[in-house]
């Protein structure tokens, strides 16, 4: 889920009726935000004018563009997105086609509600997985950085410290040398007398 609360879902098919029917089941949960199109072109329109979806669910053959577009536009523009195709015309070729572009999963028609709920809830499980682990990527990243940084702080200040010693050293030796030199000037003196 971005930024907001809801799951940013988009639909694709352009039979109005599946459409308008798999909006309204959709749009039931509260947690799901629902935008539709009625191609493949259209819906990558849609990809490229607002923030990345979520989730997609497309149909492969329509009469403008086609599903296999949106897929590879989809992981193109936002490759966190999943996608799951659904269609009528089902062959071993366009679901591994599908597959190796990237899809979710592949859902044959007549679409069974309670499968595509269940693949929906699964692609919504695995886009919070993926998302919490580029945010502990980030963390320990983050982390990484300031340790670095404390590192590179503490070896400065080591620097600054050793240099204090090696000061220190200078002018105890320094105080030394002195009280030796007088010594040595009080010792001709007296010997002088």
């Amino acid at each position: 889920m971005a930024e907001s609360s809801k799951w940013r879902l988009l639909i694709v098919e352009d039979e109005d009726s599946s459409r308008d029917f798999l909006t309204h089941i959709l749009a039931k949960s509260s947690e799901n935000q629902i935008a539709s199109a009625r191609s493949g072109n259209a819906a990558i329109t849609l990809m490229k004018a607002e923030r990345p979806f979520d989730l997609i669910l497309t149909d492969i053959r329509m009469l403008d563009g086609n599903g296999m577009e949106v897929l590879r536009a989809a992981k193109e523009l936002a490759p966190l997105t999943e996608v799951i195709i659904m269609t009528g015309y089902a062959s071993v070729d366009t679901a591994l086609e599908a597959m190796n572009l990237g899809a979710f999963c592949y859902l044959l028609k007549p679409l069974k509600m309670e499968e595509i709920k269940l693949q929906i809830q699964r692609a919504k499980e695995k886009i919070s997985l993926v998302m919490d682990n580029h945010r502990l990527h980030e963390e320990l990243f983050q982390e990484a950085t300031n340790s670095a940084k404390t590192i590179e702080e503490f070896l400065q200040l080591m620097q600054q410290a050793e240099k204090r010693d090696v000061m220190q050293k200078l002018m105890t030796n320094m105080e030394e040398a002195n009280r030796k030199a007088k010594g040595l000037l009080q010792d001709r003196k007296n010997a002088r007398k």
